[in-house]
């Protein structure tokens, strides 16, 4: 009889763990959607949202850190090519060209922007990917 009970009370909160895993869900979508659409300045203010995300489902939870790991990655190198931008004009302004120090690790910084840039879209499609099973439960 005690095992009855048991299985009973678990069976009567599966419909609040979906509940949850769909609110989840339905959350992490919006959160990645924003940053997916937002322009590129926008992006480094936006991962905090996906990072803060709640995730307690055991399919939320991954798909969480791919999107969020995805989203670091492209801001850190939108954040790069940003600085490498502004130090490029405030160079121009100055008129010193190529001869200005500031200008010699700006190519290097260049190439890490790609390399995070390219690891970012790699990630984001990896997080595509895990919320594909989300959406096929949970689409409206």
């Amino acid at each position: 009889m005690k095992t009855n009970i048991v299985w009973l009370c678990a069976f009567a909160m599966l419909p609040a763990c979906d509940g949850a895993e769909r609110t989840e869900s339905e959350n992490l979508f919006r959160v990645v959607e924003r940053f997916r659409v937002a322009e590129n300045r926008d992006k480094p203010g936006l991962v905090k949202a996906i990072e803060d995300a709640p995730a307690t489902s055991n399919m939320v939870a991954p798909a969480k850190a791919k999107c969020a790991f995805a989203a670091q990655q492209l801001s850190k190198a939108v954040s790069i090519s940003n600085e490498v931008d502004v130090t490029l004009g405030q160079i121009e302004k100055d008129g010193k060209g190529k001869s200005d120090p500031r200008a010699e690790p700006l190519g290097r910084r260049l190439d890490e922007a790609e390399a995070l840039l390219k690891e970012g879209h790699t990630a984001m499609q990896e997080c595509e990917t895990s919320l594909t099973p989300l959406r096929k439960k949970y689409a409206r």
